[in-house]
């Protein structure tokens, strides 16, 4: 349900930041087919993360994730 607001406010041009913190089962990777090799764990624990590191863009403002 949040990915779908969060395209729906991306296709009438708002910028959107989707952040999943369900530690147990994350699940916005999958739908937006992203990379898990770095994520909030990384930001939080590591202190060579930026945050434009993790930053994953949407086919609807980017071409890749």
């Amino acid at each position: 349900m949040v990915a779908s607001l969060g395209r729906l406010l991306a296709s009438n041009g708002r910028r959107i930041l989707l952040i999943d913190c369900d530690w147990r089962s994350p699940r916005l990777h999958q739908i937006f087919r992203c990379p898990t090799a770095t994520g909030l764990a990384s930001l939080l624990g590591d202190k060579t993360v930026m945050l434009d590191d993790i930053i994953h863009h949407d086919a609807l403002s980017a071409p890749t994730c």
